[in-house]
């Protein structure tokens, strides 16, 4: 990988089978096992289940997120829809591509939709405005 700001891969897992997706503990094991595979050092994780309880949109949805030395990855599943998105920013030799496969493959996905973005790149590209903050 350059060196940089980094790469960004966003990506959107589908035909998850519901058990591989519906447990926030096991989503992190997977997130960090494959940021450990692809050569990431991990500094934390968490996870959060989401309950019946709370809003109808977030019913047996779960949450995993990895803090690494090379930056941050991060899962969140619709496990009644069986889709899983992945969130990777990482800086450095560890190849987000090999991440991303790796997580699909853990979660049994049947296919899946990926956007690879170089930060350096996307920095730079006048083809994408920056967006005033306000004040």
């Amino acid at each position: 990988m350059p060196e940089g700001l980094g790469n960004v891969v966003i990506a959107i897992f589908d035909r998850c089978p519901f058990d591989t997706i519906n447990g926030a503990e096991d989503l992190r094991k997977i997130l960090v096992g494959a940021c450990e595979s692809a050569g990431a050092v991990i500094i934390n994780s968490l996870d959060y289940q989401f309950h019946k309880t709370e809003s109808p949109e977030t019913r047996d949805c779960a949450s995993a997120v990895a803090l690494m030395v090379e930056s941050h990855g991060a899962v969140h599943s619709w496990s009644k829809r069986n889709l899983l998105v992945l969130v990777v920013c990482i800086r450095g030799s560890v190849d987000p591509l090999k991440v991303t496969c790796l997580v699909g493959k853990f979660v049994e996905a049947s296919r899946f939709k990926i956007v690879l973005t170089d930060l350096e790149e996307l920095f730079n590209d006048g083809r994408f405005p920056w967006v005033s903050c306000g004040s």
